[in-house]
């Protein structure tokens, strides 16, 4: 008798771990399923991506402004407010030995500054943007 219980029993708990076994095989393969249809949402998602960003990188790469940054060498200066462009373009050709394209200028905005408890401002400057024709650089005329 008690041998017979005791087959039951583990014929009992042979079926349940087969029902568990099939339990997770059948939540395995959704999970897969699952996976496998995400991944194929985010490719498609990644090549579109992909195509819409060749697409501007193309269109930069042929624009004439990254062709002509290239051209040209640019230099920057922090100079006087007080200066004015034909000033400022006059005194850097005539320092430096060369022959501008262009100068364009802003004024720098001025920034806090604090020792201990005393708050200041640093100076204002004005930012002068030159750029030179092609093949020219330059040279400072100190080390000459």
């Amino acid at each position: 008798m008690r041998l017979q219980k005791f087959k039951d029993t583990q014929a009992q708990q042979k079926q349940e771990q087969e029902q568990e076994q099939e339990a997770k095989n059948n939540s395995e393969n959704q999970s897969k399923k699952l996976a496998s249809i995400e991944t194929e949402a985010n490719q498609k998602d990644a090549n579109q991506t992909k195509n819409s960003l060749n697409d501007k990188t193309a269109k930069f790469k042929n624009s004439n402004d990254s062709v002509k940054k290239n051209v040209y060498p640019t230099y920057a200066f922090d100079l006087d407010v007080r200066l004015t462009k034909p000033q400022i373009k006059a005194l850097l050709e005539k320092v430096f030995n060369v022959d501008i394209v262009s100068l364009n200028t802003y004024i720098a905005p001025m920034k806090k500054k604090r020792v201990g408890f005393n708050q200041g401002y640093k100076a204002k400057y004005k930012r002068a943007i030159i750029k030179l024709k092609p093949n020219q650089t330059l040279i400072n005329p100190l080390d000459q």
